[in-house]
C-alpha cells in the first residue's frame, strides 16, 4: 500500500514541454518545500514499511533532504525486504555503495555513475557490472529509452528488454 508523508506546502512541480517540430523536449521543475528533518521522515518511512514484503523509494528528493537520504532509510530496512530505488545519480550513489535489491539508473544516470558515456549494449553492461561491484546492490535495471531496458543481475546473466513499436 502506498504511503505518502505530510509536508509543509505544496509538492513540487514538473511540466514537460516537446517541440514536436525539432523533437527536443523542455523540462520545468519547481521545487517544492524544503523536509526541515530528515531523521523523522526517515523513521517515518521505516516505520510505514514494517511488514512490507517490498518498499520502493523513488524520485526527486525534496530541499533539505541530504543525497545520502535513501541509503539511510536501505539502512534501518530489515534486510529481507525487497527493496528498489528509482531516483537521479546523485543520491543514487550512496545507495551504490550501501545495498538495495535493484536500482533503476537512466542511460544518462549510470553514465554519471560510471563516469564515461556507455553507449553500446556490452558498455551498457559493463557499467552496470561496475556499479554492481560496489556495493551490495542486487540487480540494476537500466532503462534506456525507445531501446527498452537491461538487466544485469549480481550473479546472473543480462536480460535486454525491447519495447513494441510507438508511432
Amino acid at each position: 500500500t502506498p504511503i505518502s508523508y505530510p509536508i509543509p506546502g505544496m509538492t513540487r512541480e514538473a511540466i514537460a514541454v516537446r517541440d514536436n517540430t525539432s523533437g527536443n523536449e523542455f523540462r520545468v521543475v519547481v521545487d517544492g518545500p524544503t523536509i526541515c528533518d530528515a531523521d523523522a521522515m526517515a523513521a517515518d518511512i521505516v516505520s510505514h514499511a514494517r511488514g512490507a514484503r517490498t518498499v520502493v523509494l523513488s524520485g526527486y528528493l525534496a530541499p533539505g533532504l541530504p543525497d545520502e537520504f535513501y541509503a539511510r532509510v536501505l539502512e534501518q530496512l530489515p534486510t529481507d525486504n525487497t527493496t528498489v530505488v528509482d531516483c537521479d545519480a546523485g543520491p543514487l550513489a550512496p545507495v551504490v555503495a550501501n545495498r538495495a535489491s535493484f536500482i533503476k539508473p537512466s542511460l544518462r544516470e549510470l553514465a554519471t555513475l560510471v563516469g564515461s558515456d556507455p553507449s553500446s549494449m556490452p558498455e551498457v553492461e559493463a557499467a552496470a557490472r561496475e556499479v554492481l561491484g560496489r556495493g551490495s546492490v542486487g540487480a540494476v535495471v537500466v532503462s534506456l529509452g525507445e531501446r527498452g531496458a537491461a538487466l544485469v543481475p549480481r550473479d546472473a546473466p543480462s536480460t535486454w528488454l525491447t519495447p513494441p513499436p510507438i508511432d
